[in-house]
């Protein structure tokens, strides 16, 4: 009996300590899943009431947080027998609720896609590692925090005859339409296909995965319409459409040296299109080999690897085709993208144009960046250079060529400025209808604030030979920009005068062959209209008008070239000297610009015009010339000119005269040139005095042209007080003078007055022509006018 009692009370102890395992077996065991949770980074674990049975299970709520997600589920069933238990293996598992929320990462922790763990995902066999036969998730829904889309379904998965099947039908309630099955098999094969209502309509997606003989090896087919993809997961863009077909291999190889995986992925997308990129066709072709360690994924292409589109358009710009070369390796950590190029690595690209800019041809080679990814940042910081080339870029009448472009890239997490480049090149050529504009030595450096486009801009002129200095600022929202530049100081030269070099078909008849010159200015632009803005200083300048030649040129000007060729204020010119033959002084004048009702270049409104010539002045006020006509008139007063220097330039030997002229220069200014149409001068009071008395005397030319003697007689000394010329010039340099002299010859009578008329007629030109080679005027000039002279005679 004392045995027996013993014996009782050794059950009943045992009974008792068993009961209180039961009793705390679910505290145990939440204390325990809690713990594991946490080590494994997760946070906020919550249990709801647990009982558990000796073939079930209830667990009311399970919530718990990571850095990627928010997870909670309601209602769980869990169904078991002891004997399967203890091996771990589940009957069922039914699941009334589940949420899954995916939230943007908050710390570095998180770690970079690994491109081996795909194989390791598909090569598991995860059928032995199932929990329980079957399980059911009665209303799955996945969602995003920061789109708020959504995607609902259900879940039901089993394992049978070593396989795993898996049902989820999308969609909640009587809403689901469709229907996505999935088996993997012991051997390793997927197999997963996205069946809808409709059994004759595309199937979204086409998934058929095969393990090697080796383990990690794995064989992947897959097929997908993306639009149909789209509609179905609201979690996809909702704009993504194109059909993709492709297949993907991994082949682990083992030697002594090391352990590597040979990849090929190869995949085709038929009429792409996401957001604004859309393309009618997109091959990718990549082999090579990749090796996973110390976090390191490393990933070598084979030189034949590429990636051909065509028909691309991409925020209003559309390419007619891009080839591809990948780069020679690829590196991938938690926290860094390394893309390693060489020359023969980039990109071409054909037909590039946004409707007003073409690009026939375009490349980008020499790619090395590195991608820096921070968990925290909005952006990933990105530093890069590449090779940038083009044939010509065209706008409307415009054509740009360059030199290869060395680009260096800079992405960061700065909110003042995301991106920075720094942009150099040897040479850059702005060709247009009317002009050619070569620089060299440039470099840009670019970045883009918030909505902006910042850029600053350093090249040297070619010809002529000067610095030039730009800073842009675009606003990308309002499609606004402006540009402010400044050139060095850029002196012509004889041998390129300024306009012939720089324009072509450069046909007007004046130049600038000498002297300094500095400009800057302001273009602006907005999406209907653009404005341009110069000013312009002219130091010391000197060239030619035809045969006039001129030296000592000062200007100034502040001029509106865009939309209207206009001066903003009266620009301001003087020169030192004019050489036509005869030096003409200290000329100065104001100008001023002004649209023109008969074309694109202005009217020149010159006012307050002097000019010193022969002793005298020449003045003129509102003188108009219209650029677009062939005919302009003027008028051009005369004042104070001397009839003694008159008379030298004409060179006769024995002739002497003495007077100041006053009178008015009508002119007119047509297709052959310049012509004075009945000007007149008068001699200012009290007149003056003639004498003409060669040496030989005047016997021979009285001869040669009976009746004159009388005339010579006169001549010989004659005090005039009144003489009035009629002025007559035609552009082949015929001058004709109408004289009607009225004085005294003592010759004659001292006291009888003498009027008589007399008409002269010489070529003016080669008279000009003449003096500048006998007097040697033109030595006055710079250096460059004369070199210049020289070279055209």
């Amino acid at each position: 009996m004392k045995l027996a009692g013993k014996l009782l009370l050794t059950l009943l102890s045992v009974a008792g300590l068993l009961g209180i395992f039961w009793l705390s077996l679910p505290w145990l065991l939440v204390s325990f899943t809690t713990q594991q949770l946490e080590v494994r980074g997760f946070s906020n674990v919550e249990f709801g009431d647990v009982s558990i049975g000796l073939h079930s299970a209830e667990l009311e709520s399970l919530r718990l947080s990571s850095d990627s997600m928010d997870f909670a589920a309601g209602q769980i069933a869990v169904s078991y027998d002891l004997p399967r238990l203890m091996s771990a293996n589940l009957a069922s598992i039914s699941v009334d609720t589940m949420e899954i929320v995916s939230k943007k990462p908050t710390s570095s922790s998180s770690s970079s896609p690994d491109v081996a763990w795909l194989a390791g995902l598909l090569s598991t066999p995860w059928y032995n590692y199932l929990p329980a036969d079957q399980i059911n998730v009665h209303q799955l829904t996945i969602s995003d925090e920061e789109s708020g889309k959504a995607t609902h379904a259900s879940l039901e998965l089993s394992r049978a005859e070593n396989a795993l099947h898996a049902t989820v039908d999308l969609g909640s309630g009587e809403s689901r339409s469709h229907r996505l099955i999935a088996t993997l098999s012991s051997e390793g094969k997927l197999n997963v296909h996205l069946q809808g209502d409709d059994p004759n309509a595309a199937i979204p997606l086409l998934l058929a995965t095969e393990s090697g003989s080796q383990p990690g090896n794995i064989f992947v087919r897959f097929k997908a319409d993306l639009n149909g993809l789209a509609r179905i997961f609201p979690l996809l863009a909702d704009d993504m459409q194109g059909q993709l077909d492709g297949e993907l291999s991994l082949v682990d190889e083992v030697n002594v040296q090391q352990h590597e995986t040979i990849f090929s992925f190869k995949a085709q997308l038929q009429d792409a299109a996401i957001s604004t990129y859309s393309a009618a066709h997109v091959e990718v072709d990549a082999t090579g080999s990749m090796d996973v360690a110390d976090n390191l994924v490393r990933l070598k292409f084979d030189k034949s690897s590429y990636g051909n589109a065509k028909e691309i358009s991409l925020s209003g710009l559309t390419i007619e085709q891009s080839a591809s070369s990948l780069p020679d390796e690829l590196q991938i950590t938690d926290k860094e993208i390394t893309i390693q190029g060489n020359e023969d690595t980039g990109a071409s690209f054909n037909n590039i144009s946004n409707g007003e800019v073409s690009l026939p041809e375009a490349s980008l080679s020499n790619l090395k960046f590195t991608i820096n990814r921070a968990s925290d940042a909005d952006t990933p910081s990105m530093n890069g250079n590449f090779i940038f080339e083009l044939s010509e870029l065209r706008k409307n009448d415009v054509v740009i060529t360059a030199s290869p472009i060395d680009i260096k890239l800079q992405i960061a997490d700065s909110a003042d400025s995301p991106l920075k480049l720094d942009a150099t090149t040897d040479t850059i050529v702005v060709d247009t209808t009317e002009a050619m504009v070569e620089f060299s030595q440039c470099n840009m450096q670019m970045w883009l604030p918030e909505n902006r486009i910042s850029a600053d801009i350093l090249c040297h002129l070619v010809y002529p030979e000067a610095p030039v200095n730009a800073h842009l600022d675009y606003k990308l929202n309002e499609e606004t920009g402006v540009v402010t530049f400044n050139t060095g100081t850029a002196m012509p030269t004889d041998e390129q005068p300024l306009f012939t070099t720089a324009l072509k078909n450069w046909d007007q008849p004046y130049d600038l062959v000498s002297g300094s010159i500095v400009a800057n200015g302001k273009y602006s632009w907005k999406p209907d209209s653009e404005s341009l803005t110069v000013n312009l200083w002219i130091e010391d300048g000197g060239g030619f008008y035809e045969e006039v030649l001129f030296s000592g040129m000062e200007y100034e000007a502040q001029l509106k070239l865009l939309p209207e060729i206009r001066t903003l204020k009266p620009s301001t010119l003087t020169v030192d000297i004019i050489d036509v033959g005869i030096p003409v002084t200290h000329t100065k004048a104001s100008i001023n610009l002004k649209p023109s009702r008969h074309g694109t270049l202005p009217v020149t409104i010159t006012n307050n015009l002097q000019m010193k010539l022969l002793e005298g002045e020449v003045t003129g006020n509102y003188i108009k010339y219209d650029l677009n006509t062939d005919n302009n008139d003027f008028k051009l007063d005369v004042s104070g000119l001397d009839l003694a220097a008159v008379v030298a330039m004409q060179q006769v030997e024995g002739l002497q005269a003495t007077g100041l002229m006053d009178g008015q220069m009508p002119v007119h200014i047509g297709k052959d040139g310049l012509t004075v149409l009945n000007g007149d001068l008068h001699v200012q009071p009290p007149g003056g005095r003639i004498q003409y008395t060669p040496e030989g005397g005047t016997h021979e030319m009285e001869q040669a042209a009976p009746g004159t003697n009388i005339v010579f007689e006169i001549l010989e000394d004659l005090n005039y007080h009144t003489m009035d010329t009629g002025v007559n010039y035609t552009p082949n340099g015929s001058l004709t003078l109408s004289l009607a002299i009225k004085g005294k010859s003592p010759k004659l009578d001292k006291k009888r007055p003498v009027h008589f008329n007399l008409n002269l007629e010489q070529n003016v030109l080669q008279l000009l022509r003449s003096l500048r080679i006998a007097e040697d005027i033109d030595s006055i000039l710079d250096k460059n006018v004369q070199d210049y002279f020289k070279s055209q005679n």
